[in-house]
């Protein structure tokens, strides 16, 4: 009798056991999801700053290795540098301001582009040459091509320099 009692008196569960439940549930699943929502936007976050250094990174490379191996400076204005490399053939590096990237062509060979169609690239060159040596001047700014308004996924890197032309 003593146990029939005790069976009857917890045979289910009560309104505010089953509220504090699904309360519970709730707060743990909604913090779950606030939880990935913000790794996946980081995620995206590291893949843009990665995307824009990279680019940036060989962009510059290729530059300042193209000048320090030049012989002389064939042609320059402010998009576009054409670089003598006698016997070898010139090197024109161009800014193209339509397309937002940097090209790299050999000779008469095929422009190579030293960006992502991800990134838009941007900058100029300008001659900074003294009587003794041949320099010049490049500012680079390459930022994430972002189609969208959302300012979270912006980033961009740029940076100033000048190179000595050594012919070697």
């Amino acid at each position: 009798m003593f146990l029939e009692r005790i069976i009857q008196k917890f045979k289910g569960f009560t309104l505010l056991g089953i509220i504090l439940y699904v309360g519970m549930t709730a707060v743990i699943l909604i913090a779950a999801t606030y939880f990935s929502i913000d790794a996946t936007k980081d995620q995206a976050k590291a893949y843009i700053i990665v995307e824009v250094n990279q680019n940036f990174r060989f962009a510059m490379d290729r530059i300042t290795r193209a000048i320090r191996q030049a012989k002389d400076i064939t042609s320059l204005d402010s998009q576009t540098l054409v670089l003598d490399r006698t016997p070898d053939p010139s090197i024109t590096l161009e800014f193209d301001e339509v397309d937002k990237k940097v090209t790299y062509r050999v000779g008469a060979g095929p422009v190579q582009d030293l960006t992502t169609s991800r990134v838009l690239a941007t900058g100029s060159f300008s001659d900074r040459s003294s009587t003794s040596t041949k320099n010049v001047y490049i500012n680079l700014n390459i930022e994430f091509d972002n189609q969208g308004t959302d300012i979270d996924f912006s980033y961009s890197s740029s940076a100033s320099t000048t190179v000595e032309l050594r012919g070697y």
